[in-house]
């Protein structure tokens, strides 16, 4: 059951991340490390998934997809 001490220990430590770990976020990236918090907060130790299975999780999320990059136009710059 979550109450306000969980949302407000949520709110704390991905703030706290923001500060420390990223420094900065541009506003439109920040569903993207909004969903990386989340995994992380969903699988951490504490709720019983260790490294092993949480890599496993990881990369069943990326099953499938790929990551590509656009080719560099110096005309557009």
């Amino acid at each position: 059951m979550a109450d306000t001490n969980t949302i407000e220990n949520v709110c704390s430590v991905f703030k706290g991340d923001m500060r420390g770990t990223y420094q900065h976020c541009a506003e439109h990236h920040l569903h993207r490390y909004l969903a990386e918090f989340e995994f992380r907060y969903n699988n951490r130790s504490a709720l019983g998934v260790e490294d092993q299975e949480r890599a496993g999780r990881a990369l069943a999320g990326v099953a499938g997809k790929r990551l590509t990059y656009r080719r560099f136009d110096p005309e557009m710059n």
